[in-house]
């Protein structure tokens, strides 16, 4: 009797070793995660951040050399800078008109219709992207905007020019649960944007990162 009794307190003992040795390993996996994830994140803001450098570093030499020079003599800069404005204004009016659609609805309906409500603004590749316009459903096959009740709107661009097709842009939107308007959270998501210059349509963004207030 005294053996079996000692045969299972061994056995509990060994079976408390292992769950804790597991605990252990699983919480240092997790740790391990959100540190690299923590690190991910950070190298994004920096990777934003010297984007938004390096736009605001062009935009200033293009302005100060127009200004520097006879620029009544100079068509090259006249040209160049009426370029430079050309491509902002295109891109930024793009922008807004694409992420005001993208990140405003109200019901499932509207959900699924924005990719119909963009042909004017970007390539039929891009709103064929399964990636960038789901199908509304969740992982269960259920409707995603009326199971969870999130809504959301558009607040505004800023456009930071990488060159004359593409550019950094700054989304900010507002997204809340069913009828909780006033505890909305206002967010902003960093994309990557690229235009078809002959169609003067987006074709492709690439999410860098998102952040909520």
């Amino acid at each position: 009797m005294m053996r079996k009794s000692m045969f299972i307190k061994v056995v509990i003992c060994s079976i408390s070793v292992l769950v804790i040795g597991v605990s252990i390993y699983f919480i240092t996996k997790q740790t391990n995660e959100y540190k690299e994830l923590k690190q991910e994140k950070k190298e994004l803001e920096q990777q934003v951040e010297a984007a938004k450098k390096a736009y605001n570093k062009r935009r200033n030499q293009i302005q100060e050399k127009f200004y520097a020079e006879d620029h009544t003599n100079s068509p090259e800069i006249v040209r160049g800078l009426a370029s430079y404005n050309n491509s902002y204004v295109i891109m930024n009016d793009l922008a807004n008109r694409f992420f005001k659609t993208y990140f405003t609805w109200q019901t499932s309906e509207d959900y699924i219709a924005r990719s119909s409500k963009l042909t004017s603004v970007a390539t039929n590749s891009l709103l064929r992207n399964q990636k960038i316009f789901d199908n509304g459903k969740d992982s269960l096959g259920g409707d995603y905007v009326e199971n969870t009740g999130v809504k959301s709107e558009f607040t505004g661009v800023n456009t930071f020019m990488e060159n004359k097709d593409s550019a950094l842009v700054e989304v900010n939107y507002s997204s809340w649960f069913n009828d909780e308007r006033n505890s909305a959270a206002h967010s902003k998501r960093y994309y990557y944007v690229r235009i078809k210059s002959d169609e003067q349509k987006i074709n492709n963004l690439n999410l860098v990162f998102s952040s909520e207030k």
